[in-house]
């Protein structure tokens, strides 16, 4: 991962980690949760490192020539916003076990500030 994506995937891994096992009947069914809600988004992370990567180190001279281009185009109002989310991917929600659950015995869970994205 590239741009601190690594960093930031471990934080927000253990937050939905600790939600989907506190959520969860045991920790196996907590871990299969974590695993199918956050595999998605780690995947798609992957991908946009791996393209970012390719911005870095162009693999032929036609991607450094639109790597020159773009950067020539970064003097014009707004552009930078535009070309770092193509290289960094969207900005995802941090998925979280459900509001309440039976499975937590009728608990309500907690409502505390949490990030909209990642």
């Amino acid at each position: 991962m590239l741009a601190g994506q690594g960093a930031s995937l471990g934080m927000a891994g253990a937050y939905v980690l600790a939600d989907n096992v506190a959520a969860a009947p045991d920790v196996e069914a907590g871990l299969a949760a974590y695993e199918r809600a956050w595999r998605p988004l780690t995947e798609e992370k992957q991908r946009s490192a791996r393209n970012l990567a390719r911005w870095f180190l162009p693999r032929s001279r036609a991607e450094l020539v639109v790597r020159r281009v773009a950067l020539r185009l970064l003097a014009l109002p707004g552009t930078d916003r535009l070309l770092a989310g193509a290289l960094t991917g969207k900005p995802a929600p941090v998925p979280t076990a459900a509001v309440t659950s039976p499975s937590c015995s009728g608990r309500a869970r907690r409502s505390g500030s949490r990030p909209e994205s990642w």
